[in-house]
């Protein structure tokens, strides 16, 4: 889209709900994944809130997910007054241990949300399996993996994301995917009681994709500037702070107005080249750096574990360095930093792993704005300190 026509959609206020896109966008997510049904929100968060409140399950219910997560994931099964069961992860895929879901599932786990972090395969058969033969509803966060079908059709529904850092950089949306027909009466009843995103939120999600432009180039400043723009109501970075202490915004859940549809549509013309272009960059990393498992993965970031912390710091003031924007989910295990993680619900030393792994890890950038050459400059970079030790 054109630089001159998205100012145009921005301030075309008398047009946001107007038009045929989120129809349009429903329609091109339900032949990509052969869903059963498409539901559009405004983040994925109202997506999981929606599909669990549909459910109508007892309070106190289990719902297990993995540690190593956002408070996005939490959070919805704090809303609705459940438990999330936090299950360790396995170091290789970032997902969920088969092995440790196994021991703390009980009578009271009646949902499973399979997270593919990064964007690796994180429902396996047997964990798929094991769900149905306790009767656990399978949620797939397909967050990090828009555009890969193979991750979204095998749980009971899936969520995805077009929001802030996803493959997409509409930085707003969410769908949820639907595959049991089962489902579809409760939450068409509940999805018709929803209303659209505001307009006055509706124009602030429109432009921020320019204002996150801007910030991008304050490097140092961008943390202090964004901040600074949030508490004024005019930047959003993916979350209030209410939620950092799981208490539930007064605007969820909405549904994705018309515009933003458009947006997502619109960017989606691209997706497969986008696709194609993360999975070439993961491939040079995972050459590189020596983590063969990771290849053929088209990851939203490539997901690095250095043990050592001195080497660990070293490379991230190198890249401050180079100026590459990379990034540290999850860490801390419930992410952001800023997170209570106390009032996600989580105990320390329940997850040992996932604990482990969150104090080690670093994510190397795999988007557009990374060129092939620059990729490969970043992995020798790295190579060379991670050599050094």
């Amino acid at each position: 889209m054109q630089n001159l026509e998205y100012l145009k959609m921005i301030f075309g206020f008398t047009r946001y709900y107007k038009g045929d896109y989120s129809s349009r966008l429903e329609k091109s997510l339900g032949s990509m994944y052969g869903a059963k049904r498409v539901y559009l929100f405004s983040n994925a968060r109202s997506a999981e809130y929606l599909f669990l409140k549909a459910l109508d399950l007892p309070l106190d219910t289990e719902v297990a997910i993995q540690a190593f997560t956002c408070n996005a994931v939490v959070n919805p099964i704090l809303w609705l007054k459940h438990t999330p069961l936090y299950i360790d992860i396995s170091p290789k895929s970032f997902g969920m241990d088969f092995k440790s879901l196994k021991e703390r599932v009980s009578t009271r786990t009646k949902v499973l949300i399979a997270q593919h972090t990064f964007g690796i395969g994180g429902l396996s058969d047997e964990m798929l399996k094991f769900a149905k033969s306790k009767g656990i509803y399978v949620l797939e966060d397909c967050a990090h993996s828009l555009g890969n079908n193979k991750q979204g059709s095998k749980g009971d529904a899936a969520i995805i994301s077009f929001g802030i850092e996803k493959i997409l950089s509409t930085r707003v949306g969410g769908a949820l995917i639907v595959n049991n027909p089962e489902l579809i009466p409760m939450l068409d009843r509940e999805y018709s009681k929803i209303r659209n995103l505001g307009i006055i939120d509706t124009f602030l999600w429109l432009l921020n994709p320019v204002v996150w432009r801007g910030l991008r180039s304050l490097r140092g400043l961008q943390t202090g500037v964004s901040l600074f723009l949030n508490s004024l109501g005019l930047l959003n970075m993916g979350f209030y702070r209410s939620e950092l202490r799981g208490i539930k915004p007064s605007g969820y859940p909405r549904k994705l107005p018309n515009v933003l549809s458009h947006v997502i549509l619109d960017q989606m013309k691209d997706l497969e080249e986008n696709l194609s272009h993360r999975e070439y960059i993961n491939d040079i990393y995972a050459s590189a750096l020596s983590v063969p498992h990771l290849r053929g993965v088209s990851t939203v970031r490539f997901p690095l574990v250095i043990d050592d912390y001195q080497v660990l710091n070293k490379v991230q003031k190198a890249l401050d360095k180079a100026n590459v924007y990379y990034g540290n989910w999850y860490n801390p295990l419930v992410y952001p930093a800023s997170t209570n993680i106390e009032a996600m619900g989580y105990r320390w030393s329940e997850c040992p792993t996932a604990e482990e792994i969150s104090r080690h890890i670093i994510n190397l950038p795999t988007g557009l704005s990374i060129s092939k050459a620059q990729a490969f400059d970043i992995s020798n970079l790295v190579k060379k300190i991670l050599n050094e030790k």
